[in-house]
């Protein structure tokens, strides 16, 4: 037998039992529905004043500049200033790690003219 004679091994299906719905299938409301859910916004962030060298420290090295990846190159001194006008708890965790040493951060008992 030729396969494009063979009878198909199931039946086809029928096609759609009824036609399109062209009106409403519920009955109208009478009262005015409810506005769609408004999206939740998120808690604001909460910006601290903050050293951004640690507790008590202060940058050494306001000249340096600090390059963070997928951020802009920015100096010690003003990453300092942004810390004491207010950033958040995270990055005031965070940026003592990170800038310690090229900012040269150092706390009121270092002191480098050298009269140990």
């Amino acid at each position: 037998t030729n396969p494009s004679t063979r009878p198909p091994t199931r039946p086809p299906t029928n096609p759609s039992t009824r036609p399109p719905t062209r009106s409403p299938t519920n009955p109208a409301t009478r009262l005015p529905t409810s506005p769609p859910t408004s999206v939740v916004n998120p808690p604001a962030t909460v910006l601290i004043p903050c050293s951004v060298c640690g507790p008590s420290m202060r940058v050494g090295n306001p000249s340096a500049i600090v390059d963070f990846p997928g951020q802009p190159a920015i100096r010690c001194g003003t990453l300092e200033e942004a810390g004491f006008a207010g950033i958040t708890s995270n990055q005031c965790r965070r940026l003592p790690v990170l800038i310690n040493e090229v900012c040269d951060c150092s706390g009121p008992d270092d002191d480098d003219d050298g009269d140990d």
